[in-house]
């Protein structure tokens, strides 16, 4: 019962041998090669325990995929189903500010910049790329963080509301915060994108708005003409952009006349991005302003009454930075003081004493 014919008419063929038309059941090799170790062998050995291997692997993630749903069901989590938008009921003029900031303080040189963006907004809208002669160059935001990017954004929102000359929308790929981003399981960048400024021109649920499948030339429509959009930490959502995500951009929001992009973003990110996610060599340039910065320390002193102890230590430490003083001193509305000593601590740096006037 240890082998079987491999083919009726060999195994009833004279020979001298009849056993030497059967193959084994396990191994399928013939009896006279059942025990010999030859390098085939080990070979063809392999190649079953591979398969074996990945047979195995696709029967576990198959019973780990049946478990998370059984979980799923138990702690009744729904798996809401896409929902298709291809008309909307709200107008874009509608518009709300998504970030909720505290207003107590008066951040030095926030103002200018602000205003700077703004008037960079009002230069850029009308115009339109025309080839090669002229790209319009989309605003960026970039610094670390903690250095006012998203104060900056929503100030700028705010101002372009209270003008009236433009409809403004904001929305952030942070995923922190009171409006943190989850991306959907299988959502493109693109989709990303549209779903988040279809949010607030739908009436649905939180909920039901994770689950947006927009399209795009419906909202096109829809947006018209004077409309900016404000894009909150779009690094998070790629960097590079892949190719879809990047032709939205420009075809919604930068090529267009009467259509502006901004954004902010820990680091530069193009939005001409290829498929390989290579920059092409005549990519176009962007617009930028510096970030706020206080040049003395009376000047961070008179943000908030939580500052007047401020030191020049600790002011040199964050450089001089508004929006990063702010975070570092104020803790749940509560003031306190960090010195540098106790960022050191608190990081877990040593510095040898033989370099620390090389560090200062």
């Amino acid at each position: 019962p240890q082998y079987f014919f491999e083919d009726f008419t060999d195994a009833i063929a004279p020979g001298p041998f009849l056993l030497g038309n059967f193959r084994c059941r396990k191994c399928k090799r013939f009896p006279a090669d059942h025990n010999r170790k030859n390098a085939s062998a080990v070979v063809y050995d392999e190649e079953i325990e591979n398969k074996r291997k990945i047979i195995t692997a696709a029967i576990r993630i198959d019973e780990l995929e049946r478990r998370l749903k059984e979980l799923k069901a138990q702690q009744g989590i729904k798996t809401l189903e896409l929902i298709k938008v291809e008309a909307f009921t709200k107008p874009v003029s509608d518009y709300t500010n998504c970030f909720k900031l505290d207003r107590d303080h008066n951040f030095v040189d926030f103002d200018r910049v602000v205003d700077e963006c703004v008037s960079i907004i009002y230069e850029q809208l009308p115009r339109e790329t025309t080839g090669v002669a002229y790209r319009v160059p989309p605003l960026t935001l970039t610094r670390f963080a903690r250095g006012g990017k998203t104060a900056t954004l929503s100030g700028v929102f705010d101002k372009l509301k209270s003008d009236g000359l433009v409809k403004p929308i904001l929305i952030s790929f942070n995923g922190n915060g009171p409006v943190a981003f989850q991306r959907r399981d299988g959502e493109t960048q693109s989709q990303s994108i549209l779903r988040l400024i279809a949010a607030q021109l739908v009436d649905f649920t939180p909920e039901q708005a994770q689950n947006l499948l927009v399209d795009r030339d419906a909202l096109d429509l829809h947006l018209g003409d004077d409309v900016v959009l404000l894009v909150d930490e779009l690094n998070v959502l790629g960097a590079p952009l892949d190719i879809d995500a990047a032709a939205l951009l420009l075809r919604m929001f930068v090529d267009k006349a009467g259509r502006f992009l901004v954004f902010t973003s820990h680091y530069p990110v193009s939005i001409e991005a290829n498929a390989n996610g290579n920059i092409p060599p005549n990519c176009r340039g962007v617009s930028i302003v510096d970030m706020s910065q206080a040049n003395t320390l009376s000047e961070l002193r008179g943000m908030s009454t939580a500052f007047e102890s401020l030191t020049e230590e600790s002011a040199a430490w964050l450089g001089y930075i508004p929006s990063l003083v702010y975070c570092t001193m104020k803790d749940v509305g509560k003031p306190g003081v960090i010195t540098p000593s106790d960022r050191f601590m608190t990081m877990n740096i040593i510095v040898d004493p033989f370099n620390r006037l090389d560090v200062l």
